[in-house]
């Protein structure tokens, strides 16, 4: 999937690529393809239930924690949902 395709969408899914700002909201922003996603009980938990697909709601209460691969994961507050 294109990156932000989803500004249309409603959900997220595993091998869907977006955009999120590492360095905790601090870099410069890059793309990614989720390898994972864990709901989680409350904002910026770092450990919740893994989950197939997210919708966008949650991430815009970051209550998802996204990983990448090669170490590299964010909480959901990093993630750039309106480009």
């Amino acid at each position: 999937m294109p990156i932000n395709a989803y500004k249309s969408k409603t959900h997220l899914t595993i091998g869907d690529t977006i955009r999120y700002r590492p360095a905790f909201g601090r870099g410069e922003p890059v793309s990614g393809t989720i390898a994972s996603m864990e709901l989680t009980p409350r904002p910026r938990e770092k450990y919740g239930v893994s989950v197939d697909r997210i919708n966008v709601e949650a991430v815009r209460d970051n209550l998802v924690v996204f990983t990448f691969g090669e170490g590299r994961w964010c909480y959901s507050e990093q993630v750039i949902l309106d480009e």
